[in-house]
Order: C-alpha cells, then sequence, then structure tokens
C-alpha cells in the first residue's frame, strides 16, 4: 500500500496538469465556500444582520443551495480524478461546460445518498460510538461508487462495504491521516487568525474569509484526488484477492 505522502504528491502533480480544474475550483468550490464564510461572519461575529427568525431561514435557505453547488463542485473534482484510475493519467482537455453538465447528473443521487449514509451513521452511533465510526468507515467510498459505478442509495453504500471489506484498518488510518495533513495546519492557522481578527476591521475578516475558502478548497481536492487513488488500490486488491 502506498503512503500517504506518496497519495498526495501524486495527487498534486496530476492537478497540476488539468487546467479545466481552476475553473472547478474557483467557481464552484472557492465562491460558494466564500458566500459561506461571509453569511456567517456578517450574522455572527459582525451581527450586521438582523437576528430575526425571516432571515435566519433566509439564510438557510441560502446555505443550502451554495451546498448544493459545492457539492456539484465536488463531483466535478471527483470526474476530473477518475483519470488518476487509468495507467497513464494525462492532461484533461474537456472543457469546463463538459464537466459541469456531466456532474449535474449525479447532483441528486449523491445528494440522497449521502443523506442515507447519515441517517444510518447517526443510528448507528446513537446504539454505541464505535459502531457510527465502522459504519462511516465502510461507506467511505460511498460517493466514488455513485460517480464511477452508478450505484446509488443503498447499492452505493453495500459496494463501499465490499470494497472496504476487511481494510477497515487501513481506511481508519489513511483517512486520518489526510485530515491531519492536509486539513489541520490549514484550520490551525486560521483558527489563530481569527482569534486575533476580533482587534481588526471588517477588511481582514474578509480576507481572512478568502483564505478559508481557497486553502480548504485546495485541500479538498488533494483529499478528493487522494481518495480516488486509494479507491482504485482496494479495487485492485478487490479483483486480486
Amino acid at each position: 500500500m502506498p503512503s500517504v505522502f506518496s497519495l498526495i504528491g501524486r495527487s498534486w502533480v496530476f492537478a497540476r496538469k488539468q487546467p479545466v480544474l481552476s475553473l472547478i475550483v474557483f467557481w464552484l468550490l472557492i465562491l460558494p465556500s466564500f458566500a459561506m464564510n461571509l453569511l456567517q461572519t456578517l450574522s455572527t461575529t459582525l451581527r450586521i444582520l438582523p437576528d430575526t427568525l425571516e432571515v435566519s431561514f433566509l439564510i438557510l435557505i441560502v446555505d443550502l443551495i451554495l451546498s448544493i453547488i459545492i457539492l456539484w463542485g465536488s463531483i466535478c473534482v471527483m470526474l476530473i480524478g477518475k483519470r488518476l484510475l487509468r495507467k497513464k493519467a494525462g492532461r484533461s482537455r474537456s472543457s469546463f461546460r463538459t464537466v459541469r453538465l456531466e456532474a449535474s447528473h449525479f447532483v441528486l443521487p449523491l445528494f440522497f445518498t449521502a443523506i442515507l449514509r447519515a441517517c444510518f451513521t447517526i443510528f448507528w452511533g446513537l446504539l454505541l460510538i464505535v459502531p457510527g465510526i465502522i459504519y462511516a468507515l465502510r461507506t467511505s467510498f460511498y460517493n466514488l461508487t455513485v460517480i464511477f459505478e452508478g450505484k446509488t442509495l443503498r447499492r452505493a453504500l453495500r459496494r463501499s462495504k465490499v470494497i472496504t471489506y476487511g481494510r477497515l484498518k487501513w481506511m481508519f488510518w489513511y483517512l486520518l491521516a489526510l485530515l491531519v495533513v492536509l486539513y489541520a495546519p490549514i484550520n490551525v492557522c486560521l483558527a489563530v487568525l481569527g482569534s486575533a481578527a476580533q482587534d481588526r476591521g471588517i477588511s481582514f475578516l474578509i480576507v481572512l474569509d478568502v483564505a478559508d475558502a481557497a486553502s480548504n478548497a485546495l485541500a479538498s481536492v488533494l483529499f478528493a484526488f487522494s481518495l480516488i487513488l486509494l479507491y482504485g488500490e482496494f479495487i485492485t486488491s478487490t479483483n486480486t484477492d
């Protein structure tokens, strides 16, 4: 099995060869993430928006729409990353429009599958914490089984269980390492800057929101590509067994 740094390194090299990826990341990941951050800053940190039920409901609706756009962008990223499963993952020649249209077909299936997975995870977590964690690990590839294999809902979840069968220890350590390496340094730095933001003006808060959106979008791309590479390794092992 490859190391975590090998997965991230291969993901980075691949990402740099995909010109359409920059458009996807900017329009479908960074901008909606920044909008969500800005809404939170205006409503909670600065308290510029009125604290009424109507405004809270409107913010909830806007956040839902932005979350769906981010999901759309994540699907675009995974469709680009599907090339990693080939023996030679070359340069992408797909246009931004083509990838968007292809990804749009997976938004609702993946959205409802994610909700179903969350419900099952919560159910198992209510019994005991450990079963909930185990279920989440076993279904870690649910998004890839939806996009790459065309499965939905329980079929997608069951397929992920098949792929991860007997490999939960590997899944746990790989996912933990990826989260720590990719997200921990970014969010620790943002948390430190955020604690100092109380003495700064609105301009500093907006810059911080932009940095948050951009850095986490990049980390999400590398995480998605690394997960695809891990999925490929597990698929190969499953077919060999």
